[in-house]
């Protein structure tokens, strides 16, 4: 029996993830599961570069199925199958200044109102070749991510920990408590810059 390139995948992380202690891999049996890499100033989904910056038209072209928007001037716009959620940033409103990434969705949805994505993510994502998953702990990210994303909590408590990703852009994760051995429940890209 051959394996899909993400079983293949699986696997490998299942054995460094034993050793290291980390996470370990959810069973990708789809060989069709969306993978989204985050490098420099970029996010890679399914092996084509979305940057922030860009208009939602190019992101449409990327991007599978379909996004739904609130706002005047188009404010904020989700695609619940992929769990992501983008907020527009220019005085235009015609360029994407942040995204995020729900793993996990919160028990309380109504805090979020109407623009919450129906479901949380199901593919596999990359950061300095760790897999990130709702069962990824941000101490063990921190910990083996590279030293130049300068990933950090608080001073007191790790509410809302964020590092570089590329000169211009941030990024920031969503704990499932505020505390550092926490799992984590999403991950937002942001560029203060639109």
């Amino acid at each position: 029996m051959k394996l899909s390139l993400a079983a293949r995948s699986c696997k490998a992380w299942r054995l460094i993830a034993a050793a290291l202690g980390l996470a370990s891999c959810h069973a990708f049996a789809n060989a069709e599961a969306h993978r989204i890499v985050f490098r420099d100033d970029q996010m890679v989904f399914n092996g084509k570069v979305l940057e922030l910056g860009q208009t939602l038209n190019a992101w449409d072209k990327v991007l599978p199925g379909k996004r739904r928007c609130e706002g005047a001037k188009v404010d904020i716009c989700v695609w619940d199958s992929l769990g992501m959620v983008v907020v527009m940033g220019n005085a235009e409103h015609t360029r994407i200044r942040s995204a995020k990434i729900f793993l996990r969705l919160p028990d309380d949805l109504e805090t979020y109102g109407p623009m919450m994505p129906r479901q949380a993510f199901k593919g596999q994502m990359e950061l300095d070749a760790l897999l990130l998953t709702s069962e990824s702990v941000f101490s063990e990210i921190r910990r083996h991510a590279r030293p130049d994303r300068n990933i950090r909590c608080g001073l007191r408590e790790c509410v809302s920990p964020a590092g570089a990703l590329g000169e211009r852009t941030v990024f920031s994760f969503d704990l499932t408590r505020h505390k550092e051995h926490s799992t984590i429940d999403g991950v937002e890209i942001g560029n203060g810059d639109l």
